[in-house]
């Protein structure tokens, strides 16, 4: 059968049992900022849900807190919410519906993030009306920042007297807004992760290198001769 939306009551919408993922509690703030802007799936067969699991149980909450509120996309109806259900397709049996339910998920969060790409877009959005339901804040953002080796802070923030201060997020943020870079992530044993701080700037002074990055590529160079 064709794909084809309709609008039901979300007191009636019955999730999979099965379904091993679990939700974030930022979606009931995505769903309040842009509204119901995707429909939910169902399958034909079984009547449960496939996709949309996450967006059902924060829409649950949300009416049970405020039911004259209605976000947009979702419609008011006698006692309850008419939420937009996608219909039309129809799993072989209870293993494949199953299948669907963990590929759902699974191909979106599989596909991972471009850092340096989401750091210079979170950057941006992070100005005016903020962050708030896009799934990530700003202290998400300072750690991003933190893991981007490709950023290097040292040039701008060196004093008079040859030291250098950490700068703040505001300085990091402002630094992404206005350089083009490219990211490469090193991931370290939390055992590791102090000893390389505290040995990172007689490496850069030793090498001649202003910041992470140009010591990251002096060390490269050295090992290719």
């Amino acid at each position: 059968m064709p794909l084809r939306i309709k609008y039901e009551r979300l007191s009636k919408i019955e999730g999979n049992p099965g379904n091993p993922k679990a939700h974030a509690d930022t979606i009931g703030g995505s769903i309040t900022r842009f509204g119901f802007a995707e429909a939910i799936v169902v399958d034909d067969r079984t009547g449960l849900l496939v996709a949309g699991h996450g967006r059902v149980e924060a829409l649950a909450e949300m009416y049970a807190q405020d039911p004259a509120t209605v976000p947009q996309g979702v419609r008011e109806g006698k006692g309850d919410w008419l939420v937009p259900v996608t219909h039309g397709w129809r799993s072989a049996d209870d293993d494949e519906a199953m299948r669907f339910v963990i590929a759902a998920n699974a191909t979106t969060i599989r596909g991972g993030w471009d850092e340096t790409a989401l750091v210079r877009i979170l950057t941006e959005l992070n100005e005016g009306p903020g962050l708030a339901g896009v799934g990530y804040d700003e202290g998400d953002l300072s750690e991003l920042l933190k893991r981007n080796v490709a950023y290097d802070p040292t040039p701008s923030f060196a004093g008079s007297d040859g030291s250098h201060a950490e700068p703040g997020l505001d300085d990091r943020l402002a630094n992404y807004r206005h350089t083009e870079v490219r990211s490469i992530v090193l991931d370290y044993p939390l055992a590791e992760y102090q000893r390389v701080l505290d040995l990172a700037p007689a490496a850069r002074e030793k090498h001649n290198s202003a910041g992470n990055a140009e010591l990251f590529l002096a060390l490269i160079r050295a090992a290719d001769k």
